[in-house]
């Protein structure tokens, strides 16, 4: 069984290992939106992307900061999945 600090450590590693992910929103109705995104991990399962100001991802982040992050990959199933704030820079 892993330790909880494994599982940790294997995860950030599988993070900056792949670059391909998915962020869900939140739009104004409250309706959950998912779009694919390139990301670089950082320390402590920060997650970076880029997006214009102008898209659906972004419009939703400044009307609500409350964000999911999953990057998976098969055939085996695995996959890392984040919840917390986007903050936009």
């Amino acid at each position: 069984m892993l330790t909880k600090q494994i599982a940790k450590q294997n995860a950030l590693e599988y993070l900056r290992a792949h670059d391909v992910g998915v962020i869900a929103t939140i739009d104004q109705e409250g309706q959950p939106f998912v779009s694919p995104v390139y990301y670089a991990t950082g320390e402590n399962f920060n997650i970076f992307f880029l997006t214009t100001s102008g898209t659906r991802k972004s419009q939703n982040i400044m009307n609500n900061e409350r964000v999911a992050f999953s990057s998976g990959t098969g055939p085996e199933y695995i996959a890392v999945t984040i919840r917390g704030v986007a903050k936009l820079a």
